[in-house]
């Protein structure tokens, strides 16, 4: 019976670990990471290999004697990155809430954006978690919540260590002491809105976008924060995007509007998606740009929307496949909630705008649905081009617009008075 019992409680330390993530990753000999087999992609023609070298700085938070150095060439994708073997490195493993926060300290000598991910053999995969570093040329912990793949089965641990494009040269980058543990990531900068982004922000980027932290290059107009975040979306699917959760719930009683400052110079018209997650039922809401080349506000009505939601979703150009251009590319800064009582874009579905027909022939009809201000309309091309202008009078809550001559083609009409501008698209047959 001692046999027996010793046996089974062999056989049970055993699935039990192989239950778990090996814990900690910490390149040291005899340790775990060290001697495994790890692959480098997407970095230049041919990838560096990871290398295994003494510490460059053993001091402050990490004195270890050895630890991983990837290098990020000039020429290589900005995921690019390095790879455990599947399987025979950090073992089969499903994350438990107990496993869910990752924390791994890096030192590097840029700021840029460090992501994790976990796969399977059929090459199965959340999307990567990111975390920018904040200091330069010293060791820093970053914490990584990836609590989005508790429960299922893993067995390979990818690492992005400078998510950022364009590299002006080669990045050296060094991690170590990779902990699987318990906790909560916490959005910084508080756990509810609004965020500003001048703190690094946890992304977890999805189906073809890419988000980071920039210093904003179009400092300006109504926005002159000195730090910006961007959304590059390059190929995937026409709904990439990138997703961060908030520290607590968001409670919309009072303030029923989320604001966002938006800067791209893809046409006016754009489709931004703005979608809410972590509870039921999400809630996703559209508004499109109305100017290219400058920061403008955006604001989404979220009326009715339940208190338990968590998880904020943005799709920029949504319904588009991107290809990483400048016109694939979106700046996005100073999200909060509003009690709707200040300038902002009204949501497509809400506005009470209308026109018809749509799509149009040689008539359109534009209706205000109020007329309590002067308001001015125009029509823009597919290119954000005005080619039609008037004002409309207080009083006055529609216009006909005679479209003979106009091409087949989609446009829109903005439509702007001293409360709000609405844009709305329609085509001409």
């Amino acid at each position: 019976m001692k046999t027996i019992s010793t046996l089974f409680l062999a056989m049970s330390i055993t699935f039990g670990f192989a239950q778990n993530p090996i814990n900690p990753i910490d390149f040291e000999a005899g340790g775990h990471g060290a001697s495994w087999g790890w692959t480098c992609f997407e970095d230049g023609s041919v990838a560096p290999a990871l290398e295994i070298v003494s510490n460059p700085n053993p001091s402050g938070i990490n004195t270890s004697a050895t630890v991983a150095k990837f290098t990020a060439v000039v020429a290589g994708a900005a995921y690019a990155g390095c790879q455990s073997a599947h399987g025979s490195d950090i073992g089969t493993f499903s994350l438990t809430s107990s496993t869910s926060t990752v924390k791994m300290m890096v030192y590097k000598s840029v700021i840029s954006p460090v992501g994790i991910k976990f796969d399977d053999p059929a090459g199965a995969a959340f999307p990567e978690v990111k975390v920018s570093n904040t200091k330069i040329n010293e060791w820093e912990e970053l914490t990584f919540d990836v609590s989005s793949s508790i429960g299922v089965s893993r067995d390979r641990i990818i690492v992005f260590m400078d998510y950022l494009l364009p590299r002006a040269q080669d990045n050296i980058c060094y991690f170590d002491n990779i902990i699987f543990t318990s906790g909560t990531v916490v959005v910084p900068g508080g756990s509810t809105l609004p965020l500003n982004f001048e703190t690094p922000v946890t992304f977890a980027d999805f189906d073809g976008g890419v988000a980071t932290q920039i210093a904003n290059p179009h400092v300006g107009g109504i926005n002159t924060s000195a730090t910006v975040g961007q959304i590059v979306r390059n190929g995937g699917q026409i709904w990439a995007g990138s997703k961060t959760v908030l520290g607590s719930n968001l409670d919309f009683t009072t303030k029923k509007f989320i604001t966002m400052k938006v800067f791209t110079t893809a046409p006016i018209g754009t489709d931004v998606k703005f979608k809410l997650e972590g509870g039921t039922p999400t809630v996703e809401k559209d508004v499109v740009t109305t100017v290219t080349g400058a920061w403008e506000t955006l604001k989404w009505d979220f009326t009715n929307t339940a208190s338990n939601l968590n998880t904020l979703v943005l799709m920029f150009d949504y319904g588009k496949l991107g290809d990483g251009t400048a016109t694939s590319t979106f700046l996005f800064d100073d999200i909060q909630q509003s009690s709707g009582l200040d300038n902002g874009i009204n949501n497509i579905e809400s506005s009470q705008a209308k026109m018809y027909p749509n799509p149009a022939k040689n008539d359109l009809t534009v209706i205000l649905g109020n007329s309590s201000s002067v308001s001015n309309i125009e029509i823009l091309n597919s290119i954000g081009q005005t080619i039609y202008s008037s004002i409309i009078p207080k009083g006055q809550d529609r216009l006909n617009v005679d479209l003979t001559g106009y091409l087949t083609g989609t446009y829109f009409v903005k439509i702007q008075n001293v409360e709000t501008v609405v844009v709305k698209k329609f085509v001409k047959e």
